[in-house]
């Protein structure tokens, strides 16, 4: 019943949605990801790949700022036996900061497959190889496959 709850929570957050940008990240150990949605949730645009350093709050809320955005939607790198790793651990702590820090709905979404299938798109878009190699190129278009990943499977 609980579990049951939780979703019609869920459905209700996602139904709070229309029409606002949402922002996509992917967060790791060096850099952090940035995208988001139009208002209609059509076109998902990788936007920039911030350092994860001292500055990445206030880099994080002039993306905020500037993208008008409403919510959030974080990739988690969720295991397949369901284990909790210090990685995940560490995820879920920024999504907290996140939380504390904004006031506005944040989502996880599983992030399996994400920077795999962001080269397979530098590729079919022909970027060349010295391009893709750069540090974060694959960053903001993981977080705009996670995104993408989270409109495709919620609205």
């Amino acid at each position: 019943m609980q579990r049951l709850y939780k979703n019609q929570i869920i459905k209700t957050m996602i139904e709070e949605l229309k029409n606002k940008r949402i922002a996509g990240i992917d967060y790791g150990k060096k850099r952090i990801g940035l995208a988001y949605t139009d208002e209609l949730h059509i076109s998902i645009n990788p936007k920039i790949t911030i350092e994860n350093n001292a500055d990445k709050w206030a880099n994080i809320e002039k993306f905020f700022k500037e993208e008008r955005i409403a919510a959030i939607v974080v990739g988690m790198p969720y295991t397949k036996d369901g284990t909790i790793t210090k990685w995940l651990e560490d995820i879920r702590s920024f999504i907290a900061e996140l939380k504390d820090k904004y006031n506005m709905p944040v989502f996880e979404q599983d992030e399996f497959a994400s920077s795999e299938k962001a080269v397979e798109i530098m590729i079919a878009s022909g970027m060349k190889k010295q391009k893709r190699a750069q540090k974060g190129s694959k960053d903001k278009l993981a977080a705009g496959v996670i995104l993408n990943n989270f409109i495709s499977d919620n609205l």
